[in-house]
C-alpha cells in the first residue's frame, strides 16, 4: 500500500515537471537562457527518476547545491516562468478586510452606549408626540439620524484595506495584522508551502524570514480563479524539489 502511494506521488511531481517544461517552451522567459532552464529540468527529472529506482520513501534533495546562489536563482526563475503563463506584468489585488475590534472602549462605544442612546430617543420621542411638541420632536428627529449614522461610521471603521502585489519573485503584502496595526511583508514564492480554498477564499500559507505567514484572499477579488491557479502550481512545484 505504502509502495503504491509513493508510485502515485511520483506520477504527479513527473506530470507536473513536464507541465513545467510545457510552459517554458510555450510562453518562454527571457531572464534565463533555455540552455540553462534545460539543464535544470533534467538535473531535476534524473532526481525524481533515481527515487523511482530506489523504491525508498521521497528525500530531499541534496543540502549542497540548495546553498548554491545559482540553484537559488534557477527556482526563482523556475517559479516566474509559472506567473508569467498567468499575468506578463506585475498583478494588484486590493480588498477589504473585517478588523476584530479589541479596543474594550470601542466596542463599549458601539455595543452599549449607541444601543442605550436608541432607547432612549424612543421614549423621549414618544413623551413629546404626547405633549404634542412637534419643533422638538422634528431635531429630535434628526439627532437620532446622527446617532444612526455615528454608528454605522463605527462599523466601517472595521474594514481594512489590503493589497497584494504579484512582483517577478515574490507577493508584496501591505495592510494590518489582526490588531489592526500596520502590517507589510514579502512572501516569496519559493517560500509558500501550503495553500487552502475555504468558503471565505483562497488561505496561502509561507515563511518569510522564518515568520509564519497567512493571507487570505476573498473570493470576490478580480482575478481570483487564475491567482488560485498560480499559487496551486507554485505548491506542487515547491514539494517536487523538496
Amino acid at each position: 500500500m505504502k509502495q503504491m502511494q509513493q508510485q502515485s506521488e511520483w506520477e504527479v511531481q513527473s506530470n507536473e515537471l513536464w507541465q513545467i517544461y510545457f510552459n517554458r517552451q510555450q510562453f518562454g522567459n527571457e531572464h534565463i537562457p533555455f540552455p540553462v532552464f534545460e539543464n535544470r529540468f533534467w538535473q531535476h527529472y534524473d532526481h525524481l527518476r533515481h527515487n523511482v529506482q530506489k523504491g525508498n520513501d521521497l528525500v530531499p534533495a541534496p543540502l549542497a547545491p540548495q546553498k548554491d546562489r545559482t540553484y537559488d536563482y534557477g527556482i526563482q526563475q523556475d517559479l516566474n516562468t509559472i506567473l508569467r503563463k498567468y499575468w506578463r506584468s506585475t498583478q494588484k489585488f486590493s480588498y477589504k478586510k473585517t478588523i476584530q475590534q479589541n479596543n474594550n472602549q470601542q466596542l463599549d462605544l458601539d455595543g452599549c452606549i449607541v444601543p442605550a442612546a436608541l432607547i432612549i430617543f424612543g421614549i423621549v420621542s414618544f413623551v413629546l408626540i404626547a405633549i404634542k411638541l412637534f419643533a422638538i420632536l422634528f431635531a429630535w428627529v434628526i439627532l437620532g439620524i446622527g446617532l444612526l449614522t455615528l454608528n454605522d461610521s463605527l462599523t466601517a471603521s472595521k474594514k481594512a484595506q489590503i493589497t497584494l502585489l504579484l512582483g517577478p519573485d515574490f507577493i508584496a503584502y501591505q495592510g494590518t495584522d489582526d490588531n489592526n496595526q500596520p502590517l507589510s511583508f514579502d512572501l516569496f514564492y519559493k517560500d509558500i508551502y501550503t495553500s487552502a480554498s475555504t468558503s471565505e477564499g483562497l488561505t496561502i500559507i509561507g515563511y518569510e524570514q522564518g515568520n509564519y505567514q497567512e493571507i487570505l484572499v476573498p473570493e470576490s477579488v478580480q482575478d481570483f480563479y487564475y491567482l488560485q491557479k498560480f499559487i496551486k502550481e507554485v505548491v506542487s512545484y515547491n514539494r517536487f524539489r523538496k
